[in-house]
């Protein structure tokens, strides 16, 4: 079992965290969790030229949560700050027979419970990056694989086989991505 910490501040602005941490050696795999916080200067990489950051007049969106700025060279036309919209991954989840296994006696409603915490922690890392992580489609294969994935042998060969059903059973599902939970 993991143990968690969270110092208030940066840890290497915070040394007593980390020496509180070396007390917990017996445990088996303890985290510092902390909030990464950059004051590097951000603009484009490159060309060196950073006035586009300077305020321009804005023009609120449409109620979709985008601001628009005036854009200079364009008659009349917007463009949208993408940095400050929130962005969504659409996500797609295949729970294979090995997770069912895995969980010998549980339900699919609890398997399926299990991989929508994980699609949960991935929002939570995200976020960070104005980023959510929705999930649009869950498919579960309880009785057998539909796709041949043998993950003691060719990891490449099962990602080929995995890509070839999502590309030809799943193309009609919006999603961004696939991910297989095994």
């Amino acid at each position: 079992m993991c143990k968690y910490m969270l110092p208030s501040d940066n840890p290497s602005q915070n040394p007593e965290s980390l020496k509180s941490l070396s007390d917990k050696r017996n445990q088996k795999h303890p985290h510092i969790i902390f909030e990464a916080r950059t004051k590097a200067n951000k603009g484009c990489a490159n060309s060196g030229i950073l006035e586009w950051r300077m305020p321009r007049p804005r023009k609120p969106s449409h109620g979709s949560g985008l601001v628009e700025t005036a854009d200079p060279n364009g008659a009349g036309r917007y463009r949208r700050d993408v940095r400050e919209a929130t962005k969504y991954i659409e996500t797609a989840l295949i729970i294979d027979k090995a997770m069912f296994e895995k969980r010998n006696g549980s339900t699919r409603a609890e398997v399926v419970h299990d991989a929508i915490q994980v699609a949960n922690i991935a929002d939570l890392y995200f976020r960070t990056l104005n980023t959510r992580v929705s999930v649009v489609y869950i498919e579960t294969w309880q009785q057998s694989n539909k796709a041949q994935i043998d993950g003691g042998k060719d990891i490449s060969k099962a990602i080929s086989n995995f890509n070839d059903y999502t590309s030809r059973n799943l193309f009609k599902i919006d999603k961004d991505t696939t991910q297989l939970l095994t």
